[in-house]
């Protein structure tokens, strides 16, 4: 089982996807980490980032995605800072890249039922998912999720520049010409602004549930 969320920055599409897999015992694929990860050791050791999906594996350790390069896996406590999130964004936009990136990825799906999460699974990474969704909210409703977030490192920020990160990011990630932000073909669009986590959660696995259902009848 395939299982996609896409959407803009800090739309609340690994959250959600990582309480959906809890529910439906399905892994969290969270494909931006490998952006990330890229975005992370190309910094720390100057390497080009063609050289680094070479020596890159997904896996899962007790149950949590984690990328792994050289066999050495990479702390999430690297990966997520403002400096991270624009690097990854940046080089997110690089066509050769992302197919480097693109049999990681389908890999898991061979081997395991997943929820995959980002900017392109239902579109490019994973086209025939058998649910896909789309998850979206407010730049206000974002940006105060990201300065609240304290992993994120954005508490220094105000809500004013944080808004314009996202709203630069979101135009960056749709106008991009390999694999754009898109609303794929089949997706459930889903607007959390008024909703809570767990109203988010719920909806989409019921929608989950509905689909699947009417796939077996």
């Amino acid at each position: 089982m395939v299982i996609t969320i896409d959407g803009p920055v800090a739309s609340g599409k690994s959250s959600v996807a990582k309480e959906l897999g809890r529910r439906l015992r399905c892994d969290h694929v969270n494909t931006g980490l490998l952006y990330r990860v890229v975005a992370y050791l190309s910094a720390v050791h100057h390497n080009e980032v063609h050289i680094i999906p070479a020596d890159m594996r997904y896996d899962f350790v007790d149950g949590k995605p984690l990328v792994f390069w050289h066999d050495i896996a990479i702390s999430d406590s690297f990966l997520y800072s403002p400096l991270i999130d624009q690097a990854a964004s940046k080089i997110s936009s690089d066509a050769r890249l992302r197919t480097l990136l693109l049999p990681i990825q389908q890999a898991l799906a061979v081997t395991h039922n997943i929820i995959a999460d980002g900017r392109d699974c239902g579109s490019v990474v994973y086209p025939e998912a058998d649910v896909k969704f789309f998850l979206t909210a407010d730049v206000s409703v974002r940006a105060q999720r990201l300065m609240h977030n304290k992993d994120r490192h954005y508490t220094d920020l105000s809500i004013e520049e944080i808004s314009h990160e996202i709203i630069m990011r979101d135009t960056n990630d749709r106008k991009r010409a390999s694999a754009p932000l898109v609303v794929p073909a089949g997706a459930i669009v889903v607007d959390s602004s008024l909703l809570t986590f767990e109203q988010t959660v719920d909806a989409c696995e019921e929608l989950i549930r509905q689909r699947l259902q009417m796939s077996c009848d």
